[in-house]
């Protein structure tokens, strides 16, 4: 396995973890002894199977986490909306989280379509009263100019997207 690519997988999962601990503060519905995760993405998110990964890491919490994933290598969130397939999966059932995935070059190729089907996502979950969560590839230790997910102008339109 790529040693690079595995830190950075590494990253990642930490930081979704880390983002899905915190969200967890009571706002998962106490009715329920499960929380239901649909992912959507490239594969970022499927490469190791992080629902998968993440499901089995909740099994230590009194709360099951159980997750379905949309994930097509190289697909940005257009490509996920412009079908259908994603509406209908949001729609399917009771999510309490609707994890996001864009393309990891889409926001420096085309930044403004993005923006549109990030907006459109995010109507969309919330319309349904669910709750979307940004699932990105981690920053490594300094920005570099040959990895244009960690570059500061990458840093600045995730922040603007928040």
């Amino acid at each position: 396995m790529n040693r690079a690519f595995s830190k950075r997988f590494a990253a990642l999962r930490a930081t979704f973890l880390a983002g899905i601990a915190a969200a967890a503060d009571g706002s998962i519905r106490a009715d329920r002894a499960n929380a239901d995760v649909l992912f959507i993405g490239s594969s970022y998110t499927y490469y190791f199977e992080m629902p998968a990964i993440v499901a089995a890491l909740s099994q230590a919490s009194p709360r099951e986490l159980r997750t379905k994933m949309i994930a097509v290598g190289g697909a940005t969130l257009e490509d996920h909306w412009e079908p259908g397939v994603a509406q209908r999966a949001i729609h399917e059932r009771r999510w309490d989280y609707v994890v996001l995935q864009e393309q990891s070059t889409r926001p420096l190729e085309d930044r403004h379509r993005m923006h549109d089907y990030v907006r459109r996502f995010d109507q969309e979950i919330k319309r349904n009263g669910l709750r979307p969560f940004s699932l990105r590839p981690g920053r490594g230790a300094k920005a570099r100019s040959d990895r244009p997910i960690s570059t500061p102008p990458m840093h600045r339109l995730r922040l603007k997207l928040a």
